[in-house]
Order: structure tokens, then sequence, then C-alpha cells
């Protein structure tokens, strides 16, 4: 999980209109002001989707 603003749902949100990137808010698993990323993908596309992120100003 990363740590992200108070309002995870908007970060999320954000993240997903802005950077391509799906996440689930923390809240939904009671850890509100995180994230989740899946690390099902590959890695290459973890990292692209950190770059993303990244690069968007997002981490």
């Amino acid at each position: 999980m990363l740590p992200v603003d108070n309002d995870d749902q908007a970060w999320c949100e954000a993240a997903l209109e802005e950077s391509y990137v799906a996440t689930v808010p923390g809240s939904a698993f009671n850890a509100p002001g995180y994230a989740r990323i899946s690390y099902a993908a590959s890695e290459e596309r973890l990292r692209e989707a950190v770059d993303r992120l990244v690069s968007d100003g997002f981490l």
C-alpha cells in the first residue's frame, strides 16, 4: 500500500483519470490515507504504473 492524501478515494480517482493507473482506496481495507496497487501484473507493467504516478506528481 502506498501512503497518499487523507482523501484516498479522491487520490485514486485522480490517479486513474490523470495517469491511467487503477488503484483501490485504502479505506476499502480499513486503511484510510493509503492506496493499494495490485502486484499481480508483470514487473514491467508495475514499473510503468509507478513511473506514470511519479511523472504526474502522485508519488
